[in-house]
């Protein structure tokens, strides 16, 4: 009886065939996994060298639509703003001896006369947002009366920064602040005057633009 060790020798004592064809095989078969893994690795490249110009794309859509779009913020802001303090104007206008009260009980000086102020300006300063005429110029008594609103009438309302800036009349003032420096925007009567303006400054024949076209 042969023993285990010997079933796999041949007669002259070598290995048997079958297991010299395993040895042999080992190796191709190494190679064969490495070559199947590396359009793997390639693929995953390829999509990582893709993730750049994706984003890049993104980015481009998000500035295209913004770009179409960018007549949307200035013009909800002042028709907001302009309509908020277009109404508190006309109503204070119409109360005025309630007002000058309030004005009295905050200890602002002179009450009569700032509450008359302050009415006027509310309403005409939000009419001319919401027309967009003069943008810039309105935003500035209207920030002065938030800030003197909050100076007097809300400032026990106030502990710190957190609190501040939670009250409405900051964001009034934040919005203000950005029309400010914005201007009306596209949709307003500002930019329809500009246009005007450069649209006779280009028909003069003694400007730049009038050579440059004849």
């Amino acid at each position: 009886m042969l023993s285990p060790d010997t079933t796999q020798m041949d007669k002259t004592g070598a290995p048997s065939h079958d297991l010299r064809t395993r040895s042999a095989d080992t190796p191709i078969d190494l190679q064969r996994g490495l070559r199947s893994a590396r359009p793997h690795d390639q693929h995953e490249r390829i999509l990582l060298m893709q993730v750049p110009r994706a984003i890049t794309a993104v980015t481009d859509l998000a500035e295209r639509i913004a770009h179409a779009f960018r007549w949307l913020p200035p013009t909800l802001a002042r028709l907001t703003v302009g309509m908020v303090f277009f109404q508190s104007g006309w109503g204070k206008l119409h109360s005025l001896e309630k007002v000058t009260n309030y004005f009295t009980e905050l200890g602002i000086p002179a009450p009569y006369f700032q509450a008359r102020l302050a009415s006027t300006s509310e309403f005409v300063c939000g009419a001319l947002l919401l027309v967009g005429l003069a943008t810039r110029f309105a935003t500035i008594p209207l920030i002065v009366i938030m800030c003197v609103a909050i100076r007097t009438a809300l400032w026990d309302q106030v502990d710190g920064i957190g609190s501040l800036v939670g009250l409405t009349e900051f964001a009034y003032i934040a919005l203000l602040v950005w029309l400010a420096v914005e201007g009306g925007g596209p949709l307003s009567l500002d930019a329809l005057l500009s246009r005007l303006t450069r649209g006779e400054d280009r028909s003069r024949p003694g400007t730049p633009m009038a050579r440059a076209t004849f």
